[in-house]
């Protein structure tokens, strides 16, 4: 898949639900929402510049990832395979997971 200018496509992880899973902890569904997302980098446009990001975890920001309007500052949400996806602009990673 070949991505346009900035954008980078993350495939989210919720951790919340997967960890409290794992030690017995039944949370709400909402407890996804009130914690920082991590997503897995599946593609990267051109004009990126940390080009290292293929393949990766990292932490974006969740208030402005699913906006509904594409551009510098927000993301856009997309359904792959019945999967949600986002495309984000580098500028909502947070950090990245190494």
């Amino acid at each position: 898949m070949m991505l346009l200018r900035d954008l980078i496509l993350i495939d989210p992880v919720f951790e919340a639900k997967l960890e409290a899973k794992k030690k017995g902890i039944i949370l709400p569904d909402y407890a996804d929402n009130v914690l920082p997302w991590r997503g897995v980098v599946k593609a990267i446009g051109p004009d990126v510049k940390l080009r290292g990001l293929l393949g990766k975890t990292i932490i974006f920001d969740r208030m402005r990832a699913d906006t509904g309007s594409l551009n510098k500052t927000s993301g856009h949400k997309i359904k792959i395979d019945d999967k949600d996806m986002y495309f984000l602009p580098e500028t909502l990673i947070l950090a990245v997971i190494e």
